[in-house]
């Protein structure tokens, strides 16, 4: 036979055997048969029913703000993502895009010094792709542009989001990247 462990009528346990009712008893437990009702953990005991425990149920208003810091999650790792420069693709994590950052650095300096600057960079495929000042320095335009469309399919989201009446329709609202 099947028995539920209730502790202030909420199911704490099921078991195969009667427990002792004195070992219960000191921690405010009793048991009670449950053969013939399928009984799992959470549910209410009355003293003689047992009921499934009531579904909590987020407010609507909590499932939009999760579903915008979804969106927002998946909005940040898209830029990070590599970034398409010259007909190539150039890693764009943080490592990736300090060094960028230094390049840029160096291309303004030599171009401020009326110096010449190239300098070879390994892209994602491996190969290398050599670079004059100006190819570097038109990097952060290239970075600008994919932030401002991704930010763009981001407010998109959020407008999405503010109108979904439903649950199914928020979860409908999903970030899709883009493939290059």
């Amino acid at each position: 036979m099947q028995y539920a462990v209730i502790k202030d009528s909420i199911v704490i346990s099921t078991c195969d055997h009667e427990p002792c009712s004195d070992d219960l008893a000191t921690r405010g437990e009793i048991s009670a048969p449950c053969e013939e009702t399928e009984v799992i953990i959470g549910y209410t005991y009355d003293g003689s029913t047992f009921s499934p425990p009531i579904p909590i149920v987020t407010p609507f208003p909590k499932l939009r703000e999760g579903r915008w810091a979804y969106i927002k999650s998946q909005r940040d790792l898209e830029e990070r993502l590599p970034l398409p420069y010259m007909g190539k693709l150039l890693d764009f994590d943080t490592l990736s895009s300090e060094r960028l950052t230094w390049a840029i650095s160096a291309a303004t300096t030599a171009k401020l010094l009326s110096q010449s600057f190239t300098i070879d960079w390994t892209t994602l495929d491996g190969s290398v792709l050599v670079m004059s000042e100006f190819d570097i320095l038109g990097i952060p335009t290239a970075v600008a542009s994919r932030s401002n469309i991704i930010h763009q399919k981001a407010r998109e989201k959020a407008q999405e989001i503010a109108v979904a009446a439903t649950v199914e329709e928020l979860e409908g609202i999903v970030w899709e990247f883009a493939t290059y």
